[in-house]
């Protein structure tokens, strides 16, 4: 096939030339008619002068001083004629196979091999090859299923002289040729383009092809000088190339019209189903040859990097790959140039027709003169305005390249709309959050993108009102939007608009930038969650410590009164009641310090399978209308816990189910060892590794999810007035927070409710639970007894006399010091409360340690003995006792000091 360069530029300068004759003839009268025929004379120069330097191939240099230069077919001169173009033909691939070079190629010795080389080429006589299945004229099998194309002679050319046989796999995949290379199973691939990812496991030759990548379009096309002339055409695309991605860098705007193989672009193209084509120049002369494409042109080069193909061997066969270069290297550019031009039919002459020059040259002597005097008139003033729009051209194409680059290298969202909500632009960005990659979005609205991508109607219906209201409202608006976006996934934007002036004042575009602050907003609300339970938690806490100086000095007032009364006095059982209330008062100065910091009391290891089975065994006796089922992992998990407070975790879930179920059901109780990694804790700030879970479930009315989201806040109940507290949820997250581990709820309307607690395995071997026997044990010995709570002081001092010991009180830490440094010698065990004020109870036990070191200090408080007291118990205090504590409790830990019992 020659190129149709000549007929269309001989139509173009005819065109050219009664369009000026026409034009001048309407100088006078229009100025617009004179610059469009400079414009349209500089595109046709310019196309004579990039055709010249774009079609002749560099690897034909040694054609350069024939009058025609070529991909032919054939090393035999084709015959000419007086006919003013040589007629192109397009043999068949039989024809080609039956074509035998009679060129002489090289040697071994013209390869001057390395020792490895020579080794490996003696050890090896045969390698296995394959390509692509269909890639003419390259690499293709033939009517008679024989493997055929340059590839295949150019490997021919080089194995044969190297004595290697070649075992051929044909018609396989693409996909499976290049899988079956990294496997091992395949040697070398004939025809191959070089990547990066490509690269990672194949040795790529020196190219053997190159060819430049042109235009194409149909004859009768309208002129196209390059690539720019493609903006807003429709231009046939093959998906996942590189040229749409060009021109999209070069801020060159085409409709793109997908095709599924080079032959159907262009057939597209052919058919008028699309303007233009961007192919390489070989494959696209063969395509068109073989199909009868008559109607079909290059219309214009381009100005990108040409198409190269290379023979690639796997990496770890680096002498094959180094002797196939030497090989390319030698082999003689006659024999190269014979491979080409034996499937090649490009052909370009530079000549035209002498009869057909004198001609034209006559005419435009003709037209010409009759012109000459009007266009010099007008020339100089032609020129600056062309000047001048070309200028403006290129810095508007250069703006739109930096607008482009600027919104792209963003991580936010950025979309420009017009007053009707067309989109004029959006980044990569925005395009990605939406899946929508390969849409067509320019100059559309969103609900016709919608219609394309259904799942996003919803979305988009939002998106177009926020937008018309942002219009309305002119100027610039800024606020969060809750985005729905594809597969069920929520995020919240905060989102300002702006509406962009012309220089008359009127609405010209909207402009929307967006940022993601969807894991910002979830931190921002974990953060005032815990700092809401922690100040909570912080005065609950104080409160708590208050209650139970008071149950201490009730409690211990009610011991000393029990002490003095026989059992069958009428009082007894009174004050045994008494103390019961002081019992159920503890249990719930108890939860509210589960709200504060260090909320724990005696921590010890635990078998949770008989805890959990002791607690919900109890807890079925009373409620039998619900039935209690259980599945326990085995061996049962080990935690360190407080015992008294997790089955008071436990208790709280218990009623919550059951208050669930007003008509019975079913509590399941379940629990396992599992894993946790990173990703899991780190929203909960607590460590990976190996942790116990206990699932309690119901099948309750169950919550929704704004009600998940609350129920364990302090105060927070769904009960009516009188009915609830709202603490046993919120103490029961902040004990299990105290033990390092966490609570999670899941729950659905009508579907029940599912607790799940996870907790830090344990190493330590379990503690058996036993009761033993309490009773009162005296002594004689002198105990100093410090608080700043005189009614602490007074009923302290009672039942130490009451147990034979000779107390000595303090109030408070000062006084302490003094009595001690007075008195120190005859003192054998020092009670020293936590929170004082003034000298506290660290400050005190330091000064203590100073005067008398060896005297042992237990401390007392009605917090826990997690936080303060157990620093303090680390540096050397002896033991600890929570208050409210009875009479017997007392007398044990004090005589456990005084004996120095373990």
């Amino acid at each position: 096939m020659k190129y149709r360069y000549e007929k269309s530029i001989l139509k173009k300068i005819i065109s050219l030339y009664i369009f000026l004759y026409t034009a001048i003839l309407l100088a006078f009268f229009s100025s617009h008619a004179i610059t469009a025929v400079a414009e349209e004379s500089d595109k046709i120069s310019l196309e004579l002068v990039e055709i010249q330097e774009k079609i002749v191939p560099e690897s034909d240099e040694i054609n350069k001083n024939n009058n025609s230069q070529s991909f032919g077919k054939s090393e035999k001169s084709t015959s000419q004629s007086d006919e003013k173009y040589e007629k192109n033909t397009s043999p068949s691939v039989e024809k080609h196979n039956k074509r035998d070079s009679n060129i002489i190629t090289f040697t071994l010795e013209d390869l001057d091999l390395s020792p490895s080389e020579n080794e490996w080429l003696h050890n090896n006589k045969t390698i296995t090859v394959s390509g692509p299945r269909s890639f003419p004229p390259f690499y293709f099998l033939s009517n008679k299923n024989e493997l055929s194309g340059i590839s295949v002679d150019f490997l021919h050319a080089i194995m044969k002289p190297l004595g290697i046989k070649l075992i051929i796999r044909k018609n396989i995949p693409w996909q499976e040729v290049l899988e079956e290379t990294k496997a091992g199973n395949i040697d070398l691939v004939a025809c191959i383009a070089k990547t990066r990812e490509r690269e990672s496991f194949l040795r790529f030759s020196k190219p053997f092809l190159s060819f430049p990548l042109v235009i194409i379009t149909r004859v009768d096309a309208p002129f196209t000088g390059g690539i720019f002339d493609l903006a807003g055409k429709k231009v046939t695309t093959i998906k996942k190339t590189i040229t749409s991605e060009w021109l999209r860098r070069d801020g060159i705007d085409i409709i793109p019209h997908y095709a599924a193989s080079p032959l159907d672009g262009l057939k597209a193209v052919s058919f008028g189903e699309a303007h233009a084509q961007i192919e390489n120049l070989a494959a696209a002369t063969y395509l068109i040859a073989e199909n009868g494409l008559t109607n079909l042109k290059v219309a214009a080069p381009t100005p990108y990097e040409n198409y190269n193909l290379h023979i690639a061997v796997r990496k770890d066969l680096e002498e094959l790959g180094a002797i196939i270069d030497k090989a390319i290297n030698v082999m003689p550019d006659v024999q190269q140039t014979e491979i080409r031009n034996k499937w090649l039919s490009v052909r370009y002459e530079y000549g035209i027709s002498t009869t057909d020059i004198i001609k034209w040259v006559l005419m435009t002597v003709i037209f010409s003169g009759s012109i000459l005097t009007v266009v010099l008139i007008w020339n100089k003033k032609l020129q600056k305005e062309i000047k001048e729009r070309k200028e403006s051209d290129a810095a508007l194409r250069e703006s739109g390249l930096r607008l482009r680059t600027l919104i792209n290298s963003m991580t936010d969202i950025v979309c420009f709309k017009d007053g009707d909500g067309r989109w004029l632009e959006v980044n990569d960005v925005y395009l990605k959050l939406f899946d929508l990659e390969s849409a067509d979005f320019r100059g559309r609205k969103n609900s016709e993108i919608a219609m394309d991508y259904p799942v996003l109607k919803d979305t988009f219906r939002v998106c177009e009102k926020t937008d018309a209201a942002a219009w309305q409202a002119g100027g610039i608006s800024r606020g969060n939007e809750v985005i729905q976006l594809p597969g069920d996934n929520t995020k919240i934007f905060d989102v300002v608009k702006t509406v962009t002036f012309d220089n008359k004042g009127n609405r010209k575009s909207l402009v929307l930038v967006g940022r993601d602050i969807t894991e910002k907003t979830k931190m921002e609300q974990q953060l005032q969650h815990s700092q809401r339970f922690e100040a909570i938690g912080t005065l609950a806490g104080g409160i708590a410590h208050d209650f139970n100086n008071l149950l201490m000095a009730i409690k211990g007032r009610s011991s000393l009164i029990l002490m003095e009364l026989e059992a069958y006095s009428p009082h007894w059982k009174h004050l045994k009641a008494i103390e019961e209330y002081i019992r159920n008062a503890t249990d719930l100065t108890r939860q509210l310090i589960g709200l504060a910091q260090g909320g724990k009391y005696e921590i010890k290891p635990i078998y949770l399978n008989n805890l959990v089975q002791e607690s919900s065994s109890m807890f079925g006796r009373t409620k039998k209308e619900i039935s209690i089922k259980t599945g326990f992992c085995s061996p049962s998990p080990v935690v360190e816990v407080d015992v008294n407070q997790l089955k008071q975790v436990l208790l709280n879930i218990y009623i919550n189910a059951w208050q669930a179920m007003p008509n019975g059901g079913d509590l399941i109780i379940e629990t396992r060892i599992i894993t946790l990694d990173t990703l899991f804790c780190t929203p909960y700030k607590i460590l990976p590794g190996k942790y116990a879970t206990l699932s309690i479930s119901d099948t309750g009315t169950g919550m929704n999810k704004s009600i998940c989201e609350r129920i364990f806040d302090p105060f927070f109940t769904t009960k009516e007035k009188g009915r609830g507290t709202g603490l046993g949820l919120a103490s029961a997250y902040g004990i299990i927070r105290n033990h390092s581990g966490i609570i999670t709820v899941y729950s659905e309307e009508g579907k029940g409710s599912t607790f799940n607690i996870y907790l830090p395995l344990s190493n330590m071997e379990a503690v058996n639970e036993h009761n033993e026997e309490t009773r009162v044990i005296k002594g004689c010995e002198t105990i100093l007894m410090i608080d700043d709570e005189e009614m602490i002081l007074e009923v302290g001092e009672a039942l130490l006399e009451k147990l034979g010991y000779k107390v000595i009180i303090a109030e408070g830490g000062e006084d302490a010091i003094d009595i001690l440094k007075s008195k120190g010698d005859v003192i054998d065990l020092i009670i020293l409360d936590l929170i004082m004020p003034g000298m506290d109870g660290r400050e005190t036990f330091e000064n203590i340690s100073k005067i008398r070191p060896e005297i042992p200090v237990m401390l007392s408080s009605g917090y826990s003995v997690q936080g303060q007291a157990s620093d303090l118990m680390e540096k050397g205090c002896k033991d600890f006792i929570q208050k409210p504590f009875d009479i017997s409790e007392l007398s044990g830990k004090i005589r456990k000091l005084l004996d120095n019992l373990p």
